[in-house]
């Protein structure tokens, strides 16, 4: 399917002198908390760091290996879901007011990424690196996990926002219900290529998808939409960096992508708005708000802007 024609674009620059190859240090996650007032990031330091909405740091936390995800409890402010990945890895529950960290007993050793809290914040959904998917409560007790597919691993989970189902992506879209039955599998592209990111969408009617592209097969990242039935119905690429996160406004009306630039789509695919980066997007979040975006990138970067016209609030290292 061809991309829709750029209805606005607005471009700022978010450029800065590259650093030397030794200090690049991916910002893989950010998160803002769920009263808006704080920011939680990690990636590449073996540290998760909670930041006020002005970027000061609050709060430190060694956590060791990557921090590749990061989810707030949805209604509790000082609950916050950490996943990680590497020689000896896992997933935990950092409770900001007493600094309590608590291992999730019962995850893969290396790790995971897909990570996401119900609509009700009583389950946490975890995809690891095995393929493997796990559900716990908020207390950090795995109470079902779901059978292994046919899969190496998964890199993002998103639980459907008002039904007990969920979608993870890998090489393939799944979507299984709470009891763990597969009700969808699908290949997105004729060539595989790693699914990083799925949402639904708000209404819970169909979801976006983003990937990693393939390079060596000249197949350029794209961000497509598919029906909750499996049939897609739209797909738009542009630039040729991966898409590693995605995100829905709350109304539904708007899809913000990181990639080389912050994107933003609407439902049918028209390309909105546009803010270059001059290195790859990592972390991306909205506030409750939904006036300030928070993004991080490969060289352990944070930029706070203006989410409508991109003014650049913001920028410090991690």
């Amino acid at each position: 399917m061809r991309m829709l024609f750029l209805a606005m674009i607005s471009i700022f620059l978010l450029g800065y002198s590259a650093p030397r190859p030794s200090e690049v240090e991916t910002l893989w996650s950010v998160d803002w908390s769920p009263n808006g007032k704080y920011v939680a990031a990690g990636g590449e330091f073996s540290e998760l760091r909670i930041f006020n909405k002005g970027l000061k740091v609050q709060k430190a936390y060694p956590i060791a290996n990557t921090i590749t995800n990061l989810q707030w409890h949805p209604y509790e402010p000082n609950l916050l879901a950490v996943a990680t990945q590497g020689d000896v890895a896992g997933v935990y529950l950092v409770n900001t007011k007493t600094d309590n960290i608590k291992s999730i007993n019962g995850i893969n050793k290396h790790g995971a990424r897909g990570l996401d809290w119900n609509n009700e914040g009583s389950l946490l959904g975890i995809a690891d690196n095995e393929g493997l998917v796990s559900i716990a409560d908020k207390k950090g007790k795995v109470i079902h996990t779901v059978k292994k597919q046919n899969t190496r691993s998964y890199t993002t989970f998103d639980w459907h926002p008002t039904e007990d189902k969920f979608l993870v992506g890998g090489e393939f879209i799944r979507m299984y219900d709470l009891e763990g039955n597969l009700l969808l599998k699908k290949a997105h592209r004729e060539e595989p290529s790693l699914i990083l990111c799925i949402q639904w969408h708000p209404s819970g009617s169909f979801f976006a998808v983003g990937d990693y592209g393939d390079h060596s097969k000249d197949l350029s990242p794209v961000v497509q939409y598919w029906t909750i039935d499996g049939v897609m119905t739209q797909q738009m690429q542009a630039g040729e960096i991966e898409y590693r996160n995605i995100v829905w406004n709350k109304e539904g009306t708007e899809l913000t992508s990181a990639s080389d630039a912050l994107r933003t789509w609407s439902t049918d695919g028209t390309l909105i708005r546009e803010l270059t980066s001059a290195r790859p997007l990592w972390g991306l979040s909205l506030n409750p708000d939904e006036n300030r975006i928070v993004t991080s990138d490969i060289s352990g970067k944070l930029f706070l802007l203006d989410h409508k016209e991109g003014k650049l609030r913001k920028k410090r290292n991690f």
